[in-house]
């Protein structure tokens, strides 16, 4: 682990009742059992436990040739995918970039298809990279997914009317199955670069293989870093404060419907659609789990406030908070009431203010502290929590890694 990790590490603080905390002692006998799961390689999906850690060099090397290639030739790159294919790493560019979104400099702008059966996002993103070079990155399992199967017909079409059917097929890079499928088929037949989608790891664990990486490298993202931070299962204390949440949340969930997802700052609204995937496909099955409810603070106060402090409570929080934004603006002398004051301080202040009112009504709760926008953060931020999903499931009696 890198000094930058071991100096700033993710924090969780559990704010709940005496109740619960009697409640958690009695299901956390099941946590060994639950860890031997989840680390004996014996359960199917559970590769992504060590994956980041033992990456293979040879193929980090091979998503760095391809994410330059793409880098040196191209204003965009389309990455076509959906679900797992696409939220982590529109989560990952989100919380990197310095606005949120947009490209690095030097990197062609990441853009994302496939994702939605709408017309008109697919024509305005079709007509924004209409005058401009751009690749495709088509991420598909199977390739016989509607939503990426239609956006990239219509992609593949575009490049071949602008570049010929070789050039073309060069511009196109396969992330998909090792030996079978649709999309292997034709990546095979037409020549494209192609990387693999793991067999024992899962579309919403994929963050942290090609299925992540290739487009991120892309885009400029410091790979390594990220994998550096997802590289986590080395530590104990990581995989202690993960069991101890897992613990909290499977008792809520017994009494508990919904589990909002509160972010602070825009650029983690992705990271928490990404979390909505997580939690609700793999903790979401036979009558058990939550509804995850990504809520943006302080914009979603305004709208659905007075329910969280005075409605029927059938919920439970996790807040998400960015310690170092990176913005260091402040109101000057001339900033009236707010002379003095910064951005960060009055965002400071509604987390505070809303937590407080929380536990005052009795809403459990769960605040991450999250120590800056770095890849190793994100990296880690995404570990953590897979850990934390996977051993809530398997506490629950449910199989976190099916469908």
């Amino acid at each position: 682990m890198t000094d930058a990790l071991k100096k700033n590490k993710i924090s969780i603080t559990a704010k709940l009742d005496e109740k619960i905390e009697a409640e958690a002692a009695k299901v956390s006998k099941g946590l060994q059992d639950a860890e031997q799961k989840l680390f004996s390689g014996e359960t199917p999906f559970t590769g992504w436990v060590n994956y980041a850690g033992a990456f293979d060099e040879d193929e980090l090397e091979d998503i760095e040739r391809a994410a330059a290639e793409i880098a040196s030739r191209s204003k965009y790159v389309v990455s076509v995918g959906i679900g797992g294919s696409y939220l982590g790493a529109r989560a990952a560019v989100s919380f990197l970039s310095p606005e949120g979104f947009g490209p690095a400099k030097g990197f062609p702008e990441l853009l994302f298809a496939g994702c939605n059966l709408s017309g008109i996002y697919h024509e305005e993103l079709f007509k924004k990279i209409e005058n401009d070079d751009f690749s495709v990155i088509v991420i598909s399992k199977s390739g016989g997914t509607l939503e990426p199967g239609a956006a990239f017909t219509a992609l593949k079409n575009i490049l071949i009317k602008r570049y010929g059917e070789q050039e073309a097929y060069s511009r196109i890079y396969a992330v998909t199955d090792r030996g079978k499928g649709n999309l292997y088929a034709e990546a095979k037949k037409n020549g494209y670069s192609s990387f693999v989608i793991p067999d024992d790891i899962g579309g919403r664990y994929s963050v942290q293989t090609p299925v992540g990486l290739l487009p991120l490298a892309a885009a400029g993202v410091p790979v390594r870093e990220l994998l550096a931070g997802a590289a986590s299962y080395e530590d104990v204390a990581i995989l202690e404060q993960a069991k101890k949440i897992a613990v909290a949340r499977a008792v809520l969930e017994k009494s508990k419907s919904i589990v909002t997802l509160n972010y602070f700052e825009p650029c983690l609204a992705h990271f928490a659609a990404w979390l909505q995937q997580l939690f609700g496909e793999s903790e979401g099955k036979e009558g058990k789990g939550v509804l995850p409810s990504p809520l943006a603070i302080s914009t979603d106060l305004h709208s659905v406030g007075q329910f969280l402090q005075d409605g029927k409570q059938v919920f439970y929080e996790i807040n998400l908070y960015l310690e170092d934004n990176g913005s260091d603006f402040s109101f000057g002398a001339d900033g009236g009431e707010y002379a003095g004051r910064s951005y960060a301080e009055l965002n400071r202040a509604v987390y505070s203010g809303m937590a407080e009112a929380h536990l005052a009504a009795g809403i459990p709760m769960f605040d991450v502290s999250i120590p800056d926008r770095s890849a190793g953060t994100f990296g880690r931020l995404v570990y953590l929590f897979e850990l934390i999903c996977a051993f809530t499931a398997l506490l629950m009696d449910v199989n976190p890694f099916d469908q």
